[in-house]
């Protein structure tokens, strides 16, 4: 199991079609997430099916605990990689993972400054769509280019967060 301290930020993207331009050749992987919250909200489990022109398609299943958003806003997340015969049994018991969330997730490499982004897309039950971008950081304070179709920054808005989404939906409005 790895334990690490996580320095993410996230940001709404404004402009999809620009996104969509910038990154569409040069994408380095187009991943499906399958995302499972138990009812503390406290563990999540996945399942990842990577897709690569290098690798092929790839699944890979994770058990990941996070914990305390720290000042700076970074957080501690204990994550660990498990067979799929586990994570099915796990969502069997429908009493320990009861909230889903399903992405799609392209990983991209600025080429201004080679920081990857990770560029989600959350597809709601009602077909729509909406779109997250984050990008790690070695500290919060960190400096990087951010692409013209960035727009609000929502890092610490709990309203953003995954397991949120997972459970009200996309917010609206913003």
């Amino acid at each position: 199991m790895t334990t690490a301290l996580e320095n993410e930020r996230k940001f709404i993207i404004s402009d999809v079609t620009a996104m969509l331009a910038d990154v569409c050749n040069s994408a380095l992987s187009r991943d499906t997430i399958y995302q499972h919250y138990n009812s503390g909200l406290t563990t999540r489990i996945r399942k990842r099916i990577s897709r690569s022109c290098t690798c092929g398609e790839v699944t890979t299943y994770t058990i990941t605990q996070k914990s305390g958003l720290h000042a700076d806003l970074s957080r501690s997340e204990r994550e660990m990689e498990m067979p799929a015969d586990l994570f099915d049994m796990l969502l069997d018991d429908t009493s320990l993972f009861t909230v889903h969330l399903k992405k799609i997730r392209i990983c991209w490499n600025n080429p201004v400054d080679g920081l990857m982004w990770e560029l989600d897309c959350i597809q709601e039950d009602d077909g729509s769509s909406f779109w997250l971008a984050e990008i790690e950081l070695q500290s919060m304070d960190s400096t990087f280019h951010k692409p013209s179709w960035i727009g609000n920054e929502v890092t610490g808005d709990d309203r953003y967060m995954f397991v949120n989404i997972a459970q009200h939906g996309c917010p609206r409005g913003d």
